[in-house]
């Protein structure tokens, strides 16, 4: 909704409809390319990385807290850093409006803006007549005040989640959210209690209502189940994690042992790389296992690849894009490609020039312009230029369907420039029209 919301309302809230949106990986890289400008990874002492300072910087704006709030209460070590990272954000935000590209935490904070305006949060509210939000026990106070404005007087309004299972904090997710809830408003919220479980047993929600008992604050609830079972579930103390993968490993053993084939076991986590122990320990006992997900299809880095090259289409000021994607040609490193980055201004970009001059012209002028190395990147330029691309053509390769998006034009006249597939080609299914048609048609997004 923030993203649709934020399209949508643009222009009335300070936005380029245009923006692009950075995931957490993309934020992190800008982020760094920030610190380094800024010339705080040369410090004397060792300054906070660039997924250290994202985390900090996203902390602050989901809590709705202070600088020196967010460093004394979550991380204390950074504390002598303040002024420089106050300074970085400053120019991380910056950096963002110049590119034209959002990030995951920016779609919050724009869309909380456009609800701190009174007609224009009653306009967005009047367009729903109902709201749903599940699992509000992970939600931070920038999105319950987006809540609150979208639906003040919490007509049609109803939450779910579990007071109790807020343990993780994500994103600075507070419980206070969801205990605050009913009393936000005259008359109060409707409470519904949901006990029964349908998953596990009773003798496992005894186990949970004693340890919800402690609790301080809380909802009154008493888990109950239909499902008996004389099995109690197992306390055990390890002393560390090689020692809880070992006890696991030959847990498993002993129900093999016992009749359970190894089909017939698993093991939950709570991510993913929770199990790189145990999987260390089952392989060492040539205990065979399949392990079920892992890193997102979108998080893999030649899916990212491919992606990247359709952000820069898009819009050509989204340095990260353009950074990953000039990286990718054989010779161009991080240098080369900054250089060649800054010659790109008001959507001129190399792939442009190139098609309305002759192709060598244009790579020789933005080279000397860059300041970069004229053999090296001619060289780069035709291999670029001599087959479809290497970096589609590896994704083509790891069976990822994406490349059938588009199609590079080998002529030198047009500098390998993006070409429309045939009508042909259209009904075959091998192409679709546009990015947009890719990306809808994949669950991708319009802009992301």
């Amino acid at each position: 909704m923030s993203f649709r919301g934020n399209r949508e309302y643009a222009h009335r809230i300070g936005l380029k409809p245009s923006f692009t949106i950075l995931d957490r990986s993309d934020a992190a890289d800008l982020m760094d390319v920030v610190r380094h400008d800024l010339g705080l990874s040369k410090k004397e002492s060792r300054f906070p990385r660039k997924d250290t300072c994202l985390a900090i910087y996203s902390f602050t704006i989901n809590s709705g807290a202070s600088v020196k709030a967010t460093l004394s209460n979550q991380f204390p070590w950074c504390m002598e850093w303040r002024q420089d990272l106050r300074k970085l954000f400053g120019e991380y935000a910056a950096a963002k409006q110049r590119q034209n590209v959002l990030d995951y935490d920016d779609l919050l904070l724009a869309w909380s803006e456009m609800m701190n305006n009174g007609d224009l949060a009653a306009e967005v509210g009047g367009r729903f007549d109902h709201v749903l939000v599940d699992e509000y026990q992970d939600t931070n106070r920038l999105q319950a005040n987006i809540l609150l404005k979208l639906k003040p007087d919490g007509r049609g309004l109803t939450v779910v989640g579990d007071d109790a299972q807020s343990i993780y904090s994500f994103r600075a997710a507070t419980v206070r959210n969801i205990l605050d809830f009913p009393g936000q408003f005259e008359p109060s919220a409707r409470i519904v209690t949901l006990e029964q479980n349908y998953r596990s047993t009773q003798p496992i929600l005894d186990a949970c209502n004693s340890v919800i008992e402690f609790a301080a604050e809380r909802f009154t609830k008493n888990l109950r189940s239909e499902r008996k079972s004389k099995q109690r579930p197992y306390l055990t103390t390890v002393t560390d994690e090689t020692a809880q993968a070992r006890y696991v490993a030959q847990q498993i053993l002993d129900a093999r042992e016992a009749g359970v084939p190894l089909k017939g076991q698993a093991v939950l986590f709570r991510a993913s790389h929770h199990s790189a122990q145990l999987e260390i320990e089952l392989s060492r006992r040539n205990i065979p296992f399949v392990k079920y997900g892992g890193l997102k299809f979108l998080e893999a880095a030649h899916v990212k690849d491919v992606i990247s090259v359709f952000r820069w289409c898009e819009n050509p000021a989204d340095r990260v894009a353009g950074f990953r994607v000039l990286k990718l040609l054989p010779g161009i490193g991080p240098t080369t490609a900054a250089k060649v980055q800054d010659q790109v201004n008001d959507g001129e970009t190399l792939l442009y020039r190139a098609s309305r001059r002759d192709c060598r012209m244009a790579r020789e002028e933005v080279s000397i312009d860059a300041g970069v190395d004229l053999a090296k990147f001619n060289k780069a330029a035709a291999a670029y230029e001599e087959a479809p691309s290497p970096w589609l053509r590896k994704c083509w390769e790891n069976g990822v369907e994406v490349v059938r998006v588009v199609r590079f034009n080998a002529d030198p006249r047009t500098g390998g420039t993006l070409s429309t597939p045939t009508e042909e080609e259209l009904q075959t299914g091998k192409f679709y029209k546009d990015i947009h048609e890719y990306r809808q048609a994949h669950g991708l997004g319009d802009a992301a």
